[in-house]
This record gives structure tokens, C-alpha cells and sequence, in this order.
């Protein structure tokens, strides 16, 4: 799989992994932007975005529709979060 920054994989709004859409990413290892701001390792989005990959996780299953993520905690620009892995 495709590693982003910091060796996080990409993600897009639903949660499936950037390189294949049977796969989701979640916790830590989610690298995604929530319009210009990262989705930050804290422990409030990890139980986020694994309730978005497993509610489509069954979406796909039941062949319904899937819900985009949305989270409550985006911390950092794209460039604050460069600058802080550069220090």
C-alpha cells in the first residue's frame, strides 16, 4: 500500500484506503485531510474513523449507501503538521 506523510496511509472520506476501495484504514495509521487540515492521532478520531470504516464496512456488504467521515478534532494545516515532522 501507497504510505503517506509520517508512513500514515492515504484515506479518502469514507475511510478506504487511497490504493484499494475493500479496504479501510483507521486509528493512527489514517492520513486524511478534512479540507485543508489533517486528521490528527488522537484517540477521539481513531474510535471516529473506525466508526465510519465499520459502518461502511456493512454499507458495502448490504449494498447501501456509504457516510462520509467527519470529525470532530482537525488540529493542523497540511504545512503545521510538515513543520512539526520536520523539528
Amino acid at each position: 500500500m501507497t504510505k503517506g506523510k509520517l508512513g500514515r496511509l492515504p484515506a479518502n472520506e469514507y475511510m478506504q484506503s487511497a490504493d484499494y476501495d475493500n479496504v479501510y484504514v483507521v486509528g493512527d495509521l489514517v492520513w486524511h485531510l478534512e479540507g485543508e487540515k489533517v486528521v490528527p492521532q488522537v484517540v477521539e478520531n481513531a474510535l471516529q474513523t473506525a466508526r465510519t470504516a465499520a459502518g461502511n464496512v456493512i454499507a458495502d456488504l448490504e449494498d447501501r449507501e456509504k457516510k462520509k467521515h467527519a470529525s470532530s478534532l482537525t488540529l493542523f494545516s497540511e504545512e503545521s503538521w510538515r513543520k512539526c515532522a520536520r523539528s
